[in-house]
């Protein structure tokens, strides 16, 4: 399914205020994450990697008073329980589809709930802190935006946030 909204939004910049804003963080099986560490790490240490980095996370993440709620979404049990001990939502899957089918179930069921704008948040990420997010989350509580945080090297992406009016929004 095409993502409703991605061409009939209208951006303009425009006031968002009192709108509700979830977090997403898409998690892999902890048993398929790090594998590009397996030469230095075993199944079991990155296993514990991936759950210390997810709840670094779910902790900052589920302790932002700006945030309405924060969803997980993964295939593996273990992080299914670990997101409901720090009192997140869990999008459980039965299939390992990959990133992007992932986001897209996660943010149609955010769009069921009438959300208006989304922070996509990786769980792998050492060094988020809450004040590194807050002026990215006030400003799709303020305003209609888009805004896309890459990683130093600018290969990959370790958040967005977006809006449901803005014209650039993939939902």
């Amino acid at each position: 399914r095409r993502w409703s909204g991605f061409w009939q939004a209208i951006g303009n910049g425009s006031e968002n205020r009192g709108m509700s804003i979830w977090a997403i963080v898409p998690v892999k099986p902890i048993n398929e994450a790090k594998t590009r560490l397996s030469s230095v790490l075993s199944l079991e240490q990155r296993a514990d990697l991936v759950q210390l980095l997810l709840q670094h996370t779910l902790n900052i993440l589920t302790t932002m008073e700006e945030l309405s709620g924060v969803l997980v979404v993964s295939a593996d049990p273990d992080v299914w329980q670990t997101t409901y001990d720090f009192g997140a939502e869990v999008l459980k899957e039965a299939d390992v589809p990959g990133l992007n089918q992932s986001l897209q179930r996660s943010i149609q069921v955010l769009q069921d709930m009438a959300v208006n704008t989304i922070l996509i948040v990786h769980a792998d990420l050492p060094y988020l802190t809450k004040e590194s997010l807050l002026p990215l989350v006030s400003l799709g509580v303020e305003r209609s935006i888009v805004a896309i945080i890459p990683d130093p090297a600018r290969n990959k992406c370790h958040a967005y946030v977006a809006s449901r009016d803005h014209p650039l929004a993939l939902w």
